[in-house]
């Protein structure tokens, strides 16, 4: 298993998110409703593991076989829904595609969170401490690293919910 790494903030993310876009957007050929950054590389001077998290909205799934092979052709690799019902998984080193139903539970929370953490200088600080704190601790441990940061994400993801 790969160790959690959790690096400083790169400024070439966000430049590395827009050239992947217009790569989806072309192989999906019209599929995508939109295309967004999120995870931690979406969020400036937050620390991150250093793989830029796409988000891919499109009218409905499943989606057509033609499409699935299309994003294998630049180089991801199809996982299936990969434990989360409701989202089709590409990745490739350094990018990670979670292709769901536009505006569905998973992209609106995705992209709430993104934005809660965009609009508060402390909330970001918060979470790259608990990153950094628990990549320390469960580095071998992908799973439990995970498992600690959801506490925290509900919360998070909850009063931006609230705030709507």
């Amino acid at each position: 298993m790969e160790r959690v790494v959790v690096a400083d903030y790169d400024p070439r993310w966000p430049a590395l998110f827009r050239e992947e876009r217009e790569r989806l957007v072309r192989a999906l050929d019209g599929g995508a409703v939109d295309v967004q950054h999120i995870g931690s590389t979406a969020v400036p001077a937050l620390a991150a593991k250093p793989i830029v998290d796409i988000l891919v909205g499109v009218r409905r799934l499943p989606i057509r076989t033609p499409d699935i092979g299309a994003l294998c052709r630049l180089g991801y690799e199809y996982r299936g829904e990969h434990g989360i019902p409701g989202r089709l998984y590409f990745k490739r080193p350094g990018m990670h595609v979670h292709l769901v139903a536009f505006r569905s539970p998973f992209w609106d929370d995705h992209v709430a969170f993104r934005d809660a953490l965009r609009g508060s200088r402390e909330l970001a600080l918060e979470y790259s401490v608990l990153k950094r704190r628990l990549a320390q601790e469960f580095g071998d441990d992908r799973a439990r690293y995970q498992d600690g940061k959801t506490a925290f994400i509900r919360r998070v993801t909850e009063q931006a919910a609230a705030r709507v």
